[in-house]
């Protein structure tokens, strides 16, 4: 994956955040994906 086609994904995904684009969303992100906040906490999507 070259510089600019990572570049153009998170500019979708920037705007997708922003406007609370779901479905773009759901499409960008990983199912497993897990993010720390910056207070350290740890946020992962439930299992179903």
């Amino acid at each position: 994956m070259t510089e600019s086609v990572i570049a153009e994904l998170e500019g979708r995904l920037r705007e997708a955040m922003l406007s609370s684009d779901v479905d773009v969303l759901d499409a960008l992100l990983a199912d497993d994906l897990t993010f720390v906040d910056a207070t350290g906490k740890v946020r992962s999507q439930p299992t179903t």
